[in-house]
């Protein structure tokens, strides 16, 4: 038996870029502070627009990113039904939250995706990918850790193995294959019960 997934690759590569805008900016901050004389010197004058990366949601925005509303507009028009998303969040702080429609050739590839996110603390990240069911991507059932029933009449599946560093609910609605994703460093505050009570918060 079979299970769906998405890309886990390009998924990989997102959060690789996205992690590496925010420690980059720690690393010069901490950088040009310590430069100064003991440490304890005026830094006012040093930090300017040049020394910084963009801010996160300029380079969210490079690699295709947008609102959320407009990125559901978007793939609300290209796949020609409605994609509801959940109404509940995890109990978690974000700074950013940004959205992808993505329409490349080939039905298979298409998905809506949202990235929640923390300018100053990479590890809240919270994802949630869309796909038509028709078109989901299998994997192999030895990654489940647990299966769940959801108010639907479905099940979900709980991976904590098949991203490293994410803990991922799989579940079907209404003819969509959702999943979504939380950091290992956050699981904490958001268990597999609260991935639960936000998969049947989908109306």
């Amino acid at each position: 038996m079979t299970l769906p997934i998405f890309g886990v690759k390009t998924r990989l590569w997102g959060i690789i870029c996205i992690k590496g805008v925010i420690q980059m900016k720690l690393l010069i901050l901490i950088y040009l502070m310590t430069s100064t004389v003991g440490g304890h010197g005026d830094i006012s004058g040093l930090i300017t627009d040049e020394d910084l990366p963009p801010p996160l949601e300029q380079s969210m925005m490079d690699v295709g990113y947008q609102s959320v509303e407009g990125a559901l507009k978007d793939c609300n028009k290209l796949f020609k039904e409605e994609i509801k998303l959940p109404f509940k969040l995890p109990p978690v702080p974000f700074t950013h939250q940004m959205g992808k429609c993505t329409n490349v050739e080939g039905e298979w590839n298409d998905s809506f995706e949202v990235e929640y996110l923390n300018e100053q603390d990479p590890k809240k990240h919270y994802m949630i990918r869309v796909k038509p069911e028709e078109y989901g991507i299998d994997f192999p059932e030895r990654y489940i850790k647990e299966t769940y029933p959801l108010e639907n009449g479905t099940l979900a599946y709980y991976t904590t193995e098949l991203v490293s560093g994410f803990n991922i609910l799989f579940f079907k609605d209404n003819g969509w294959q959702y999943n979504i994703s939380i950091n290992k460093n956050a699981a904490d505050n958001v268990p597999p019960e609260v991935l639960l009570e936000i998969a049947n918060s989908i109306h």
